[in-house]
């Protein structure tokens, strides 16, 4: 059934739907916490925390800093991290919840609830029914802190593309998985991995602090299901040693049950559609600001193939500068041939977005170039 024009122009997606949308692209630069916008819409507890920690490679010049993406309480354990004594080498593995003084075991007291509070623990008590939760986003990123002269090795940052454990696998094996990404060391620059939800449980709330609803009370050991692996560090003097990293989690969490500060969670099916189906799997290693580029290529590229005929002439015809302007002006019959009103809602809103976070990135970008980067930018994806 085709859309009418106005009705194309007129659609914008839920707050929720955006927000969403942001907490699996760029959930360290979303000011607000977000929500799933899918049938399980109840009013809900949202919280977003950011964590920060210090790691470092060891003698060998290996670490990693690894994470439990399930972790929606402040006691279970959401990561473990390499201290500057560790011996790992490459072909060590990452070791279970209770390693040596090698390592650290990392929590997130900033959020709201313990362990104890969750339903799986209150069952059978005299008290009430706990809490359940779900992860609507999370990413862990990590940069080299110390001296420039000393910048050596690379990272490794991979996300497990089934969502289960790392743990005991070789670390000489992690970059050959499809969704592992490797980069120098290079001071000051953030290396990404986030989460992405590839079950349907992973959308359901749980009664489990680090586990989804599926999974249930026999958990075992943690599920680091997320890493970012250091090797070939060397220090000052040119030897092979320990090297200084900082390392931020940051976790936007929805909570049900018996509890206080619920808001409403909005529920827009065509919105998850179009989210799930534009977002590139793969790019969960990528920085925020290519993951967002990627989606919008997506979406950009579906608008281009179903776009009017008068769009696909300005684009050929026009130069670009005017083509966008044409674009801008006629919007109403430009996106006459859309197959859904909702990804015009959702267009506007990332190419904005994009926008914001170019900027953000290059300081250099014009006034003029802005205001083209944020009424165009996936047109400019969909012709690359």
């Amino acid at each position: 059934m085709e859309i009418h024009p106005e009705a194309a122009v007129m659609h914008t997606f839920p707050k929720c739907a955006i927000h969403y949308m942001e907490a699996i692209t760029a959930p360290f630069s979303l000011n607000q916490p977000a929500c799933i916008p899918d049938l399980y819409a109840l009013p809900s507890k949202k919280v977003k925390v950011i964590q920060k920690y210090n790691f470092s490679t060891g003698i060998n010049g290996v670490g990693f800093f690894a994470t439990v993406s399930q972790c929606k309480s402040s006691t279970c354990v959401a990561g473990i991290y390499t201290n500057a004594t560790n011996t790992l080498t490459n072909t060590m593995t990452i070791p279970p919840s209770t390693p040596g003084a090698e390592y650290s075991l990392v929590d997130l007291p900033k959020l709201p609830y313990q362990t104890g509070d969750f339903q799986e623990s209150t069952l059978g008590s005299n008290s009430q029914p706990g809490v359940q939760g779900r992860v609507v986003g999370t990413s862990l990123r990590v940069r080299y802190v110390g001296p420039r002269m000393a910048e050596s090795g690379q990272l490794v940052a991979l996300r497990h593309p089934d969502n289960i454990t790392l743990a005991n696998r070789l670390f000489s094996d992690l970059k050959s998985y499809e969704t592992a990404s490797v980069y120098p060391v290079t001071k000051d620059t953030w290396t990404y991995v986030n989460y992405r939800p590839v079950k349907p449980q992973e959308y359901e709330y749980s009664p489990y602090p680090n586990a989804t609803a599926a999974v249930g009370p026999n958990l075992g050991d943690q599920i680091f299901d997320t890493v970012i692996f250091v090797t070939g560090t060397t220090s000052v003097n040119g030897n092979v040693g320990p090297l200084p990293f900082e390392a931020e989690i940051v976790k936007h969490v929805e909570y049900i049950g018996n509890i206080n500060d619920v808001t409403h969670t909005h529920s827009d099916l065509q919105a998850m559609s179009l989210i799930r189906n534009k977002l590139p799997v793969s790019s969960s290693t990528k920085t925020p600001h290519l993951q967002l580029r990627s989606m919008i290529d997506r979406i950009g590229k579906n608008i281009i193939k179903h776009s009017s005929p008068m769009l696909q002439e300005a684009v050929k015809l026009s130069p670009i500068n005017r083509a966008f302007t044409t674009i801008k002006q006629n919007a109403s019959s430009m996106f006459h041939g859309l197959k859904s009103a909702g990804e015009q809602g959702l267009l506007t809103w990332a190419s904005n977005k994009a926008a914001s976070i170019i900027a953000e990135a290059l300081p250099s970008i014009t006034t003029g170039t802005m205001e083209a980067l944020a009424g165009t930018a996936p047109l400019l994806a969909g012709l690359a």
